[in-house]
């Protein structure tokens, strides 16, 4: 029976992800002092705990149950990740079962891919027309950093300023897996507002889904969310500290056109970086001085009187191949030299202090890199 074999595969397992001694009470029941014990907030007791291998007398799923409420977070996200284990098994051995009895799974919509039906080549070529080619060994010969090798925690470095951080994902729907402060380093997060951060590496390898990291600084404070039912989370709006970046990138155009295209681009581009697929990622300097001020880079003027007199980046750039889903302020983008899939986050350029956005004098300052001279030679 399938809850059998939950409960077999559990007791096999559970002792991987929760620490501590644990007394056998029969039927896949086992009673030992809390992993977090050291969050109650009354005095603690063996008994206090229990682990159920099967499905609990009460319908519990199997895990980790707590008589107190202090270590809730902790339990939580053992959890998680003990659940996410067992049922990514008992998954495999109901899909199989399935196949043997000939009944065959629920069909599924297929997944349709977004049109940015404002993408327009023709005038994306007319744009680059009579360039040279450009390809990624072009922005590496022309990067003023040097990309080989630069590792995702000097990268981050490079992009932030002093005591600012960066939040890290390896799973892309998680509150945030790693951080990095620049000046002081890694740090792994807890998943919940009571379990705090410990120093940390960043992670390399991100599996079959790669790296993310959040395009703009944060606090790494739990805030309300306003558009959530007030649920706290870190990765929202009202957790950037400074709206320094834009994101580009394309699955429309064609590589060729849109290396050209970012090459030909007034605006300053921080960091040129692969997808670990087919895409090339841009990071675009706006450094808007708020919220609002971002709001109105993309949108531009929508309406009112002066409407239509600007057209927003999330438009203009649209029509050059540039994805509009991808131009938001809170947006999770590739970390560089991470690996998604075995490939490489491939990092082929990166200017640490861009000529553009305000200069001293409040004043656009623009150098497309095209212009930029060639610095080195890839041996």
């Amino acid at each position: 029976m399938a809850g059998e074999w939950v409960q077999g595969k559990a007791e096999e397992l559970f002792g991987e992800f929760f620490p501590g001694s644990w007394e056998s009470l029969g039927n896949g029941v086992y009673q030992g002092s809390c992993p977090g014990a050291h969050l109650h907030s009354k005095g603690s007791a063996k008994a206090d705990c229990r682990i159920y291998c099967g499905f609990g007398p009460g319908g519990e799923t199997p895990g980790a149950y707590c008589f107190h409420s202090g270590c809730k977070g902790v339990l939580g996200q053992m959890n998680d990740d003990f659940r996410s284990k067992l049922f990514e098994k008992s998954n495999q051995r109901r899909t199989s079962e399935a196949k043997k009895t000939g009944i065959a799974p629920a069909p599924q919509a297929p997944k349709q891919k977004p049109v940015n039906e404002l993408y327009d080549e023709a005038r994306l070529k007319a744009a680059v027309q009579g360039m040279a080619p450009v390809t990624p060994e072009w922005f590496m010969e022309r990067s003023p950093v040097d990309p080989r090798g630069v590792m995702p925690g000097e990268f981050l470095e490079a992009i932030f300023d002093p005591g600012e951080r960066a939040i890290i994902f390896d799973k892309f729907t998680s509150p945030g897996d790693f951080a990095w402060e620049v000046g002081k380093g890694g740090y792994r997060l807890g998943r919940t507002p009571e379990i705090g951060a410990v120093k940390s590496r960043l992670p390399l390898d991100g599996g079959k889904d790669g790296i993310w990291f959040l395009s703009n600084p944060v606090s790494l404070k739990w805030e309300p969310s306003p558009r959530n039912d007030g649920k706290p989370s870190r990765r929202i709006k009202e957790c950037v500290t400074s709206w320094k970046y834009l994101v580009l990138e394309s699955d429309d155009a064609p590589e060729e056109l849109w290396l050209k295209f970012l090459a030909k681009m007034p605006d300053c581009i921080r960091a040129i970086y692969s997808s670990g697929g087919r895409s090339w990622h841009a990071l675009l300097c706006v450094y808007a001085p708020s919220w609002a001020h971002m709001d109105g880079i993309l949108k531009g003027v929508p309406s009112g009187a002066n409407a239509g007199q600007r057209m927003g980046a999330k438009k203009m750039l649209a029509i050059y191949g540039a994805d509009p889903g991808a131009m938001t302020p809170v947006r999770l983008t590739r970390l560089p030299s991470c690996t998604r899939g075995g490939k490489e986050q491939k990092l082929i350029y990166l200017n640490p202090a861009p000529k553009g956005g305000l200069n001293e004098k409040g004043e656009w300052a623009m150098e497309p890199i095209v212009d930029k001279p060639k610095r080195r030679d890839l041996a």
